[in-house]
């Protein structure tokens, strides 16, 4: 089953996206497992019933290096369920056809579905598409015309279309119906130990001797190279037993760079530092010998944009300045990847990662990456795959080269794990709201150094906002955050922990807190909902739960009090229902002898009828029968006697009616409020244990709130109008 997959937190909340979602384009960072993700999805769809017995998955991958990839996790993932096709000439096509025993998937390029477009969807019941690195697989009119047909088809049967990807592109939405099912924050994924939970990063900036009017970047510049060549041995201290992957401006520079580092190293190293672009015969061979060795460098110019797995990638070095946040985004993953258990993922595990740039560029896209990975800010994949592509055998020209000091960022998610705790921290010491910039300024003068870096500013937006929950332990408005006053105190009684180590009684000097506060009104309430009591100068607080508890306490012990309003507005409202049809009634008697005999005779003489009216049926009864024998001896007509009951049976609905309207929105919330009560040890509010009780028995209670009376009519028999006229 599903279920039983080890998927980490992104995974699994990506993939309940999937399901519901079916067409969309799937944002998570690299190395975070999109390629599980994406079998996880087949297998699910599977167990659900979407794919069945002839039914085909078209997987399709910009590189053959990812195909090999994806075909290790589905290989494992979906062993047994279905047919696995690995299609690299089209060939393969031919050995399949329609009826299998279980669903079908096919491994291919979006060029090679360009190609066989017609066998495919002649011969194959598409109903399922994945787009690995979509910012990739959508380029080009004719092939994105072709996925986009096969997209409509699978999605015509039934079936799902998924892009997967770090970096999501304008084109790569619009062919999926522009949904972004779901995305998540590389700082998060550092956060949650997904990824490399420390990253340093080392900038310079260059400047060159050149015309304003000219771009250095787009021409091969000797100086440059010999200058970054310079600069990237002493980073390194002259050691060349790291991992590191330097990315090249262009391929004559890649080579250049080759020949500077070996002249500050010696060719003795030459087996240590080697180069691997599409223009290097045994490129795939160099990437290889990288992957698997300990120590080494590694100059490319395009193999780092995709399908670059190498999780014991220790140093990523920019010796190419990237125009797009996006493009710097996508190789700035590959350093952030998690170690394994070598000899190189020990170091970086113990270091952390290190990004050395030499251009500047990573301070003016570090705090853009957030909107990259959210959607937010987009681009063309065609640009995107150009930048990351470089240039080949650009002009050659001479420009003068200076590369400045370097400036030292270190983003560390291992000192702000505990975020929260400093959230709190920040915000129960201040009295007035911070927005999220400010809490990060805050907690970083804490801390006394830069752990942060610009790409944690969602994650802690994010983390203020769980705080948040339906206003329960931090509040937001006018877009700062803030922390009640009683909030703020029992985070103090709780030593400065969401969850303190011991519970009980906690007394405290007011002149402590009351210094801290600035007010005294927290206490006032705290008191009134039980949980703390002022003796002199001495308060006790009855500390018998976490933080989070005793703010959803609080919060419903606000709400309790807003229900003891209501429920007495109820009464009124009841009360004034009943007068309506109670303040135009005829008096109340008891007994025949309460009448005055002159006015009943000249009453029925006038009009033919008089009107009373009586708590007690059987009285009632019998003082109608008294009054009808007496006027028919004084009459000497025949007398008749109605009756009907009050108040009216539209009056009981109108009141039942609005006692279950109560009920429907109250009876919840006296529920968790006294469960919470006797959890906390805490007295609940006065009266309403009352009005939980007066609920719980409500039909009772409508005949308590409603009194019932008999009206009886007395009449000359052949009067036209009876009892239901009064």
């Amino acid at each position: 089953m599903t279920d039983d997959l080890p998927l980490n937190t992104f995974q699994s909340e990506a993939l309940r996206q999937i399901m519901q979602g079916r067409v969309g384009v799937v944002q998570m960072p690299t190395g975070t497992g999109k390629s599980r993700l994406a079998a996880a999805a087949v297998r699910k769809f599977i167990e659900n019933g979407v794919l069945a017995r002839g039914d085909t998955v078209l997987v399709l991958t910009p590189r053959v290096v990812i195909r090999e990839q994806l075909l290790r996790e589905f290989d494992n993932i979906l062993e047994g369920l279905c047919v696995l096709v690995d299609v690299k000439n089209g060939t393969e096509l031919d050995r399949w056809q329609i009826g299998r025993d279980s669903p079908l998937v096919l491994y291919m390029t979006p060029q090679l579905l360009h190609r066989h477009g017609k066998t495919v969807l002649g011969r194959f019941a598409i109903k399922g598409v994945i787009l690995d690195e979509v910012h990739h697989t959508s380029t080009g009119d004719e092939i994105a015309a072709t996925i986009r047909m096969t997209k409509d088809v699978a999605v015509e049967r039934g079936g799902f279309a998924i892009g997967l990807t770090a970096t999501p592109t304008i084109d790569a939405l619009e062919l999926l119906n522009e949904r972004l099912l779901y995305h998540t924050f590389s700082a998060e994924a550092m956060l949650s130990g997904v990824l490399i939970d420390k990253l340093t990063l080392r900038y310079a900036h260059t400047t060159f001797d050149a015309p304003s009017d000219i771009d250095p970047w787009i021409y091969a510049v000797p100086q440059r190279a010999k200058e970054y060549g310079r600069k990237i041995v002493e980073e390194l201290n002259r050691d060349v037993s790291v991992k590191a992957l330097v990315v090249a401006a262009n391929i004559r520079e890649a080579g250049w760079l080759r020949e500077h580092i070996l002249e500050q190293l010696g060719n003795d190293y030459a087996e240590f530092v080697r180069v691997a672009h599409y223009q290097v015969e045994d490129a795939v061979r160099e990437m290889e010998w990288f992957r698997s060795t300990n120590r080494g460098i590694l100059i490319t110019v395009n193999m780092a944009d995709i399908g670059f797995d190498v999780p014991d990638l220790e140093i990523l070095i920019l010796a190419r300045r990237f125009k797009s946040p996006i493009s710097y985004t996508q190789v700035r993953g590959r350093v952030l990847r998690r170690p394994g258990d070598t000899e190189a993922g020990r170091r970086k595990r113990e270091r952390g990662a290190l990004l050395i740039d030499l251009t500047g560029c990573c301070m003016e896209h570090e705090p853009k990456v957030p909107q990259v990975e959210s959607g937010a800010l987009v681009e063309e994949s065609r640009s995107l795959t150009s930048e990351l592509r470089g240039a080949h055998q650009p002009r050659v020209i001479t420009l003068g080269t200076k590369v400045t000091e370097f400036t030292k960022l270190v983003i560390d998610a291992k000192a702000i794990k505990n975020v929260e705790q400093d959230i709190m921290e920040v915000l129960s010491t201040i009295h007035y709201g911070l927005s999220t910039e400010k809490i990060i300024e805050e907690i970083q003068n804490s801390k006394g150094l830069e752990v942060f870096g610009p790409a944690f500013f969602p994650v802690v937006e994010r983390m203020c906002a769980n705080l948040q929950k339906s206003d329960i332990i931090i509040k937001k408005e006018g877009g700062v955050w803030y922390l009640p006053r009683e909030v703020a105190i029992l985070w103090h009684a709780a030593g400065k922990s969401m969850r303190p180590s011991e519970y009980g009684i906690k007394t405290f000097k007011m002149d402590y807190l009351k210094q801290m506060l600035r007010t005294t009104e927290p206490y006032l309430t705290l008191q009134r909902y039980g949980i703390l009591e002022i003796h002199g100068n001495e308060l006790v607080i009855r500390l018998f739960g976490d933080i989070p508890t005793l703010a959803r306490y609080i919060k419903l012990s606000a709400e309790i009090e807003k229900i003891k309003n209501r429920y007495q507005r109820l009464l009124a409202r009841i009360e004034n229902i009943c007068k309506k049809e109670y303040n135009n009634l005829p008096e109340l008697y008891n007994s025949i002898d309460e009448y005055p005999k002159k006015k009943l005779l000249k009453q029925i003489r006038t009009n033919g009828r008089f009107y009373f009216i009586s708590a007690d049926e059987q009285k009632g009864e019998a003082i109608a029968d008294e009054l009808k024998k007496f006027l028919q001896v004084r009459l000497g007509v025949p007398i008749v006697i109605s009756h009907r009951k009050l108040p009216s049976d539209s009056t009981i609905e109108t009141v039942a009616r609005e006692i279950e309207n109560f009920a429907k929105g109250v009876e919840g919330t006296i529920q968790k409020y006294l469960k919470l009560s006797v959890e906390l040890r805490l007295q609940p509010l006065a009266g309403i244990l009352e009005i939980e009780k007066w609920l719980s028995s409500r039909h009772q209670g409508l005949k308590n709130l409603i009194r019932e009376y008999t009206c009886y009519g007395i009449e000359i028999a052949g009067t036209e109008q009876g009892c239901a006229a009064s």
